[in-house]
């Protein structure tokens, strides 16, 4: 919705913003040649590989892959949403946004933030007060010192309905002050704090914003005389600032140490995150809820490859534990699984050993693999309960895409389970077949981090006679991966309305973006432009035709086909036969170019 109402704002800003100057406020670029380079803000390196096009505003690391256009520069370096970029670059271009949100949440969304800054200058000063002296002795004996408290600003409030209430209640609207989360309202009307006599736990956003609070108690719990008892946490709801299933706690703290390690540490709670920052480990995120959102994994993948879960072995742990090995495979991360000594949580460990065993457990930590094996192993004792674990944990695992990674778990669970390989690969075909694109007497010419596909779909961005050809000559379907062919159909949409090609990339998803942004950034010469282009279609086109006569060929082994389902497929391959025939004899084509 924020796109569509906002498609003509989101042109003008590119128009209007070098994407230089963002990326410069970070990265230290140098010329070289007609782009610009200079050392990859989202991993480690020695040697430049981090590039940006200032012509078609693109930036592209040939060294992580990672690339996109200014939204996503300030979106991965920052750690926000697609919304809140637009809303800072819109305010650097000088353009006040036409569509999206009304007058009204634009208020609301700020006046949040303000109550919100207010309420963490207050628990702070609260924590620091005679009055907090009982909470600072309990973080001490929790061995939560002084700099973690100021690293994550951690406060209190006190054992009051209405101190912050009193002092924000004159300076915003009543609409404000029931949208920012911070307040619950009694039956008879009256609005009271919603945090009360608990210690703080500020939640920031990536890029430091402070969004929400969590409160715990820290006095003994009493139980009143209706049987309730205080929660042991409470959280701020969602506002028009705040969605618990978008951020993750200690991020803005963790994000520099996760991009050096690697890999970060997914915890249940605030302690788990804050306690491990005194000994060193800063890589470590809580999950807001006990669950993993894939919203979460998605921001924590503009870090790192690499997740390590270490939830609580609870029956809730588990099953957050299950779902967070999906949703990360489902990203293409690499996953491992803590279960720390005793059943302890991260803090525990501290607490009640010492660092080392901590670090090794972490370091030692099983891929997730090893450790679905080993659970399943626990539960089985017949042949029946084999049977059942190793196709649950195939089931589970069907996500991998990745042939190579398919063929190693097949191999494993048939090793550890004592299964049929063959047998097992019949349980875990993958689920889309392998494309391999024919190489013609071009490739020599193509850059090895180019694909025929992508050389011709960067020479129809960049020369409009070429464009045109191709438009006319491909279908979606000859090209092989999914955002090539969204690419290919934005290209084809932009001529067909008669829109600017060099906003074509508007509304594509963040995987055709990075990879137009690597298309782009790449260097493409050729001796003969018309040539390579007319070698570049007969090479897709008799990859497409291949990939149809092998999709026949899997079809005809069917033995329950019908006589005419087998006369139809035959049918079919001679046609593709005769096809491909024709192709590889042209010599000559395209001669509009």
């Amino acid at each position: 919705m924020i796109l569509d109402n906002n498609r003509n704002d989101i042109e003008e800003i590119r128009r209007r913003i070098n994407i230089a100057d963002v990326v410069g406020q970070h990265v230290d670029l140098k010329r070289a040649g007609g782009i610009l380079k200079g050392k990859c803000p989202f991993h480690e390196e020695k040697t430049p590989s981090f590039t940006v096009n200032e012509e078609k505003g693109f930036y592209y690391c040939f060294g992580c892959s990672e690339g996109g256009d200014i939204f996503n520069f300030l979106m991965q370096i920052e750690g926000i949403q697609f919304g809140d970029a637009l809303r800072d670059l819109a305010g650097r271009a000088g353009i006040q946004l036409r569509g999206g949100q009304t007058d009204k949440d634009s208020v609301a969304r700020t006046d949040t933030g303000k109550i919100n800054e207010i309420a963490l200058e207050l628990f702070e000063k609260n924590l620091k007060s005679d009055q907090g002296s009982l909470a600072k002795t309990y973080l001490e004996n929790r061995n939560i010192t002084d700099s973690v408290i100021d690293n994550f600003r951690i406060g209190l409030t006190l054992d009051s309905f209405d101190q912050l209430y009193n002092k924000i209640k004159n300076d915003f609207p009543a609409a404000s002050i029931d949208a920012c989360g911070m307040f619950n309202t009694s039956k008879k009307g009256k609005v009271y704090d919603r945090f009360r006599d608990r210690i703080i736990f500020p939640i920031f956003d990536a890029a430091g914003k402070i969004v929400a609070f969590g409160g715990r108690i820290y006095k003994e719990q009493v139980t009143k005389s209706d049987g309730f008892t205080a929660p042991k946490y409470i959280n701020s709801p969602d506002t028009p600032l705040y969605s618990k299933s978008h951020h993750l706690y200690g991020l803005f703290q963790a994000k520099d140490a996760i991009k050096r390690n690697g890999y970060a540490i997914l915890v249940e709670g605030y302690t788990d995150v804050v306690l491990p920052h005194k000994y060193g480990f800063q890589n470590i995120v809580a999950s807001l809820g006990t669950a993993l959102t894939q919203e979460q994994v998605t921001l924590i993948s503009r870090y790192c490859r690499e997740i390590v879960l270490a939830y609580d072995p609870d029956s809730a742990g588990e099953k957050a534990t299950d779902r967070g090995i999906v949703l990360a495979l489902e990203k293409g991360l690499k996953v491992k699984i803590v279960r720390f000594p005793g059943g302890l949580d991260p803090a525990e460990v501290l607490e009640k050993h010492d660092e080392e065993l901590f670090e090794k457990t972490v370091k030692e930590a099983p891929e997730v693999l090893d450790y679905m094996i080993n659970r399943a192993l626990e539960r089985t004792e017949t042949a029946t309960d084999k049977a059942r674990e190793a196709r649950s944990i195939l089931d589970a695992l069907d996500v991998v895409k990745d042939t190579i990674l398919r063929d190693i778990i097949v191999r494993t669970v048939s090793d550890r389970f004592n299964i049929s390989t063959n047998v097992l690969m019949n349980e875990f075909k993958p689920t889309e077949p392998v494309v391999r694109e024919i190489k013609v007497n071009i490739s020599k010419e193509i850059p090895k981090t180019l694909t025929p596909e992508l050389a011709v779909l960067k020479m129809m961005l960049e020369d409009e006679k070429i464009l045109q050809v191709g438009l006319n000559a491909f279908e979606t379907d000859d090209f092989t991966k999914p955002p090539r062919r969204e690419f290919f159909e934005a290209l084809l949409e932009s001529r067909n309305t008669g829109g600017d090609i060099n906003n074509v990339c508007v509304g594509l998803s963040n995987i055709a973006t990075k990879m137009v942004a690597h298309i782009t950034n790449v260097p493409l010469n050729f001796r003969s432009k018309k040539n390579a282009f007319r070698d570049l279609v007969k090479t897709i086109k008799l990859t497409r035709i291949d990939h149809d006569l092998s999709d026949c060929t899997e079809s005809l082994r069917d033995q329950n086909l019908s006589e005419s389902a087998i006369q139809e497929l035959t049918l079919r391959m001679q046609n593709l036969i005769k096809t491909k025939h024709e192709f590889s004899s042209v010599t000559e084509s395209q001669e509009d170019l």
